[in-house]
């Protein structure tokens, strides 16, 4: 897949020849960048994985900076980081879809989440998903993703070895399964369900 000739903005297929972004060689995060996201911790690990697996992998980050993104901006340009490392910033919905589903996986570990939308939106793309063991995280994705300790950089960074060495036919299979699993977050069934709250209260 190349992404170059799939993106419908100028400026983002610009961006995807800058960064050279292939199906399923590079991790994503989206969002702001903030640190409830827990970036810092996550470009960390990603880290470990490149150095002590020698992966090809690359690391793109989606969303908006906030007054507190200095630290991670800063952080990766640092030299062993600057050609793997990649802030696109704000993209269409429809663009970050197509990234979603080419990535090798949504790496979503925030230190908590009221919902943590990003994960069925990656599921429902046919994207595997790294996120957190804590909050909603855990009940989204328990037995449909690779949950991690948020705090703990190894951990995270044993997450990402076993996606990135796991045989694609089982990720493939999790993911069709999750593809399932998705289409029931509709607006319907978020009404619905809201309203059999009220009507039990």
């Amino acid at each position: 897949l190349d992404l170059r000739k799939i993106m419908r903005n100028p400026l983002e297929m610009t961006k995807s020849q800058k960064y050279s972004l292939t199906k399923g060689g590079f991790l994503l995060s989206t969002g702001y960048l903030d640190p409830r996201k827990n970036l810092l911790r996550k470009i960390e690990a990603f880290g470990i994985h490149v150095q002590r697996t020698g992966s090809s992998l690359k690391y793109a980050l989606s969303g908006l900076k906030t007054s507190l993104s200095s630290d991670v901006l800063d952080l990766i340009e640092k030299p062993h980081l600057k050609d793997k490392v990649f802030f696109l910033g704000y993209l269409s919905t429809n663009d970050l879809k197509v990234l979603m589903g080419a990535s090798t996986s949504l790496m979503y570990c925030s230190i908590a989440e009221g919902f943590g939308l990003p994960i069925i939106e990656a599921m429902a793309s046919g994207a595997p998903v790294i996120t957190s063991h804590t909050t909603s995280m855990l009940e989204l994705a328990e037995g449909r993703a690779e949950l991690v300790n948020p705090e703990d950089v190894d951990d995270i960074a044993r997450a990402i070895d076993t996606v990135a060495a796991t045989d694609r036919k089982l990720i493939d299979a999790r993911c069709h399964e999750n593809v399932e699993y998705a289409r029931k977050f509709t607006i319907e069934s978020w009404l619905l369900g809201h309203l059999k709250e009220y009507q039990e209260l």
